[in-house]
């Protein structure tokens, strides 16, 4: 019966060993994924707002609103 507690502890060590480096193995390729997704994102945030980046929560129907 021990014996079995303890192949379930190293097998629970071995499985997270592998997720880890093939996690940190694929990190790279993910990253530049996020930066290539993020420039496309900001570049329609331009497109959309007239190539002005937009101010801090300050919308145009607030300021017509409020004036």
């Amino acid at each position: 019966m021990i014996a079995f507690i303890v192949g379930g502890i190293v097998f629970i060590a071995v499985a997270a060993i592998v997720v880890g480096v093939v996690d940190a193995a694929g990190a790279t390729r993910w990253r530049r994924v996020a930066e290539e997704r993020r420039r496309n994102w900001e570049e329609r945030v331009l497109e959309l707002h007239g190539g002005v980046e937009p101010g801090p929560a300050v919308d145009e129907w607030d300021e017509k609103i409020n004036n």
